[in-house]
């Protein structure tokens, strides 16, 4: 490490550590209980659990809402964005 003459810290870079067989099968494993789920389904239930979760978001323009199937619409704006992050990692 070293800091320049701006006060900037530098560092070499790291060498990964590999990782042990039984993490990388205790991964497997886990994964492989783990259940399948829809999104936007999960989106619809955590909804039902906690009403307040669609209340917080408001309409651009402050009003109230306008639609009957807001948590419908709600979940479906969610699970695009969540679908267009998951793009952008890959």
């Amino acid at each position: 490490m070293s800091v320049d003459h701006d006060g900037r810290l530098h560092a070499a870079a790291l060498t990964a550590v590999p990782e042990p067989p039984p993490l990388i099968d205790l991964r497997r494993r886990c994964q492989a209980m783990m259940p399948r789920v829809d999104i936007g389904e999960l989106i619809l239930e955590v909804m039902g659990w906690c009403p307040q979760f669609g209340a917080a978001y408001t309409h651009i323009s402050g009003g109230t809402r306008i639609s009957d199937n807001f948590d419908v619409t709600l979940a479906a704006v969610l699970t695009a964005h969540r679908s267009t992050l998951v793009g952008a990692r890959s």
